[in-house]
């Protein structure tokens, strides 16, 4: 299976530094190791980035599912 890359990579901070989240399925390794709150923010960007790993259309939905959980979070951007 060929990895579903984001057209404009997200970067968050971490507590050593940042990391740059370049698709649907490194938001998941992200999301699986969560620091901020686990509400309905997290749960939607963890539903999507998993739906769009079979349905490629879904990448940019993903995208923004993710950058509003971490919003919603206040965790950092890098």
């Amino acid at each position: 299976m060929t990895d579903i890359l984001w057209t404009k990579p997200v970067k968050v901070a971490t507590g050593r530094g940042y990391r740059v989240v370049a698709g649907p399925s490194q938001a998941l390794d992200c999301l699986e190791n969560w620091q901020g709150g686990k509400g309905r923010f997290y749960s939607h960007a963890r539903d999507i980035c998993r739906s769009a790993l079979a349905a490629p259309e879904k990448a940019g939905k993903a995208r923004e599912a993710f950058v509003a959980a971490h919003l919603d979070a206040a965790i950092p951007f890098a």
